[in-house]
């Protein structure tokens, strides 16, 4: 009874909320607000690339939850090199079928119209209307409409679907881990026996060259004063805790194993003297781990900073020659923001720098894939997010 009186006051709620929300006559601050959305909606189809047939369209699979193996992830076969032409203007990439035609294949907007577009939605979001317009109508939409009518109508046929579906629980479901660093990607106590292990058996493998001298991995722990017996969870100090709550710098800090950037640069990067190999080794025991688990699945994050073109070549180098594949794994490029750090440190002399670090090699590889052969397989298998 208190149950079908809690529902019927909620019903009751519920249908004032849609009259007031439906057939309430908008205010001219409303009407305004609405056609500078509206504008906003169309300036995006500008700057979204949509296929003409949908990825998911083109290959129908008959049990979408069981991923498809591939048997040569990084296989390369000579493709010879196209006819299309690109070229960077003004900071946008303009490409055509050939070096004599006229006609873009792919028309963007210039330099000048994205900016133009950029201040005009800047412009929208400061509106204090559009603010006050756009606050209401989430609040609503989430507290009084979407969720809780969802909880209402569909709460028992969710539970249900749930205990029917056969062989399923929260352990054998299928989970995805997503903004993850791959620098991260291993638990404190994985990386703890792995840097245990490398001291034990392979003491006298040159690793780092600092002040002048190549040093052995043991050469680098005596200089640090450390023992594989020392070593523990608490002197790594790699777990990240509430000290590091909106402390940026402190966060960082933590990607140096007991708070030394060499062992960082030891186990912890691809591009150091031993190429990445440590990193390399320690990544595919993740992935061991991961598809030992099956249903676990990761998006691990790796950064492209812009700094200089061949970074790409490096990055595809180390994935490829480490053979560093898994089904259960997708590699996500990062770009940092970082510009004027590089600009004040004399790394570049103008964000035209970074772009053509970050884009020309890969057109180059897209029209002519025999000139970065392994960065062309390795572009099958990533996507790109700008961080903020």
């Amino acid at each position: 009874m208190n149950y079908s009186l809690k529902q019927l006051e909620f019903n009751t709620f519920l249908i004032q909320i849609l009259h007031m929300f439906c057939l309430e006559v908008p205010t001219s601050d409303e009407v305004e607000a609405y056609k500078c959305l509206q504008e906003c909606l169309e300036l995006r189809k500008r700057y979204v690339f949509q296929e003409t047939v949908a990825p998911w369209e083109k290959e129908v699979i008959s049990d979408p939850s069981t991923p498809k193996p591939n048997t040569e992830p990084f296989a390369h076969y000579p493709q010879g090199k196209s006819d299309h032409y690109f070229e960077m203007q003004d900071g946008v990439v303009h490409v055509f079928a050939n070096k004599d035609a006229k006609e873009e294949l792919f028309p963007v907007a210039d330099a000048t119209a994205f900016f133009t577009d950029l201040h005009h939605v800047l412009k929208v979001i400061a509106a204090g209307n559009i603010r006050t317009l756009c606050h209401r109508r989430l609040v609503l939409l989430e507290q009084a409409i979407k969720f809780n009518l969802h909880l209402m109508l569909n709460a028992d046929k969710e539970f249900l679907a749930q205990k029917s579906a056969p062989h399923r629980d929260f352990y054998n479901v299928r989970k995805v881990d997503t903004h993850v660093h791959h620098s991260a990607c291993m638990n404190q106590k994985h990386l703890l026996r792995f840097i245990k292990s490398k001291l034990r058996k392979e003491p006298n493998e040159v690793v780092i060259f600092r002040d002048g001298t190549y040093l052995t991995l043991r050469e680098v722990f005596e200089s640090l004063d450390l023992t594989g017996y020392d070593l523990n969870v608490d002197l790594l100090d790699v777990h990240a805790d509430k000290s590091t709550f909106h402390r940026f710098d402190k966060f960082n800090l933590k990607y140096n194993p007991c708070g030394q950037s060499r062992l960082r640069e030891i186990f912890l990067k691809q591009d150091n003297l031993i190429q990445g190999r440590f990193l390399g080794e320690i990544t595919k025991q993740v992935f061991s781990d991961l598809e030992a688990s099956k249903y676990q699945m990761a998006e691990y994050r790796i950064s492209i900073y812009g700094r200089k073109m061949s970074e790409w070549d490096q990055l595809a180098s180390w994935i490829v020659n480490n053979d560093l594949y898994s089904e259960n794994v997708v590699w996500l490029i990062q770009l940092p923001r970082l510009y004027n750090i590089y600009k004040d440190m004399g790394i570049v002399t103008s964000f035209q720098n970074i772009l053509d670090n970050i884009f020309i090699p890969l057109f180059e590889a897209t029209v002519d894939p025999d000139s970065h052969p392994q960065l062309h397989v390795f572009l099958k298998q990533f996507s790109i997010h700008i961080c903020k």
